[in-house]
């Protein structure tokens, strides 16, 4: 970055901005805005005041958006935010800590190429800054060797700073770039990337570290183009180059790392920047081996927290338990079904299975321990039922078999008095008591049980699932008044009338023929 004049800065030197930062000289500048260096007015840290072009005030949402993004991450390896703020002319301007060392792309111009374990340990502590990110659903997206920052630590080591989140992915970030706009440094973009910069996930990074551990052991990089068009060709359809072509001495392992970061499609490289950071382990510095199982912490809480707060987006169920109504309308057209008892008995625990589902879904709902309990014995309830009802209504079809369904069945016969009929029979003849019992009696007894078993089911389960509802009843019809009299109510004693209700029999061929007696 080069140093500008005081007449193209955005406040002179000497100036307080925001009431307690003072300017006190220039650090550099960018291709959108310039860094100045500031000290806090009542504590005396120096901190750096990066500033926003007013030619590109129109991206000030993007430019506060990488504060955010930077203030979400809490890692030792990303840069601190202090504040944010807006000049009285408009121009926004963010307040970070202050670093001293240089950028990566800096050190590579001034030596070439970086030994391996040189390379492994910057990757390594990237990482730790990269899991935090992702862990918090932010996507770097501009992953590059001039945002990786090498600060001078207390002991005079190299402290990686991972910088410039102005074009990161956040979760909440809201629509500020459209889909065809291309963000980020197109040589370290992945291919996905380069056909839509927001259909991109954390894989999208692992490309980008890809290229550049190609570039820091090699000083190349894997894909230069003419253009953006030309770029974006190789990327896609060129085979991934071998490091070892142009330095023969690099582990053949390395070679294995890079292409597996810069594999095509996404879900062929590594799933995340923990499996990267485990392959590039054995090349770094023993005292940072421990940074993989922190990166791998970090991810699966991140995992964690995003599943809580997927869980908690569940709406939760209501009160009363779902599937109920569903399960009295069940149990009511069940055993009428023409399937019979089994298909009654599957159809009847659909409702059941839908019950436990709405019970599994609300199972993260504050009273959801409340409500399981309250469900689990209403269920109980009505599976104790159907387990008593369902069975003694199959039993009784499968022992009827198919005459209850006889369409030449005389009705009355269903519905007449007991006594009526049982008395009819008695005075009748053996001949006509055989007839009788081929055709009517049969009907009379499959189809008065079956009705009385029906209504008996019907009447549990709605008893049993709506406590407060009570189901019809089925009235029986009034005795017949042309029934004939009984034998007990002959004053002479008398043979019995012939039994002419019905005056017909049918035969096996189901033809009616009348009762000779009964002409």
């Amino acid at each position: 970055m080069s140093s500008p004049s005081s007449s193209d800065l955005p406040v002179p030197i000497g100036q307080v901005i925001g009431g307690r930062y003072a300017v006190s000289g220039v650090l550099g500048r960018g291709g959108m805005g310039v860094v100045l260096a500031g000290r806090h007015l009542e504590l005396g840290e120096r901190v750096a005041i990066k500033f926003l072009h007013k030619e590109h005030a129109g991206h000030a949402d993007r430019f506060f958006r990488e504060a955010r993004a930077a203030a979400r991450i809490r890692s030792e390896h990303v840069v601190r935010i202090f504040d944010v703020g807006r000049l009285g002319t408009g121009e926004p301007y963010i307040v970070m800590e202050h670093l001293d060392g240089e950028d990566v792309a800096a050190r590579l111009e001034r030596l070439g190429r970086l030994e391996p374990v040189q390379v492994a340990d910057i990757l390594l502590d990237a990482c730790q800054a990269l899991a935090e990110a992702h862990a918090a659903g932010i996507v770097h997206r501009d992953l590059k060797p001039a945002n990786i920052f090498l600060a001078r630590g207390p002991g005079g080591d190299d402290l990686v700073k991972l910088l410039d989140f102005g074009v990161a992915k956040v979760p909440d970030g809201g629509a500020v770039t459209r889909t065809a706009t291309l963000l980020g440094s197109p040589v370290y973009m992945s291919p996905e990337q380069l056909m839509a910069s927001r259909d991109v996930d954390a894989r999208s990074d692992l490309w980008s570290l890809g290229v550049i551990l190609y570039e820091l052991l090699t000083g190349s990089l894997p894909f230069e183009g003419d253009s953006i068009v030309h770029l974006g060709i190789l990327i896609r359809e060129k085979p991934t180059p071998r490091a070892r072509d142009l330095r023969p001495e690099l582990d053949e392992a390395i070679d294995e790392v890079i292409a597996r970061c810069l594999a095509k499609e996404r879900t062929a490289r590594y799933a995340d920047v923990g499996e990267f950071a485990a392959a590039i382990a054995p090349f770094a510095s023993p005292d940072l081996a421990h940074g993989v199982s922190r990166i791998r912490r970090v991810l699966g809480e991140g995992r964690r927290q995003a599943t809580a707060a997927l869980a908690s987006t569940i709406p939760p169920a209501s009160d009363e338990p779902a599937g109920e109504d569903s399960l009295v309308a069940t149990a009511a057209l069940g055993p009428a079904s023409s399937r019979g008892s089994d298909a009654s008995v599957e159809v009847a625990m659909l409702p059941m299975t839908a019950t436990f589902s709405a019970v599994s879904s609300s199972a993260t709902s504050p009273d959801a321990a409340k409500r399981r309990r309250s469900r689990t014995r209403k269920l109980l309830a009505v599976g104790a039922i159907a387990g008593v009802v369902l069975p003694l209504v199959g039993w009784r079809l499968a022992a009827t078999g198919g005459d209850a369904a006889t369409p030449d069945a005389p009705r009355s016969a269903a519905t007449s008095e007991p006594a009526e009929s049982a008395t009819s029979q008695a005075h009748a003849t053996p001949a006509e008591t055989s007839a009788s019992s081929e055709t009517s009696e049969p009907a009379a007894v499959s189809a008065a049980p079956a009705e009385s078993a029906e209504t008996a089911a019907v009447a549990s389960t709605v008893a049993a699932a709506r406590p407060g509802v009570r189901p019809p009843v089925k009235k029986e019809p009034p005795p017949s008044r042309s029934a004939a009299p009984t034998a007990a109510a002959s004053p002479t004693g008398a043979a019995a009338a012939p039994n002419c209700n019905p005056p017909y029999t049918i035969d096996e061929h189901g033809v009616r023929r009348a009762k000779r007696e009964c002409l």
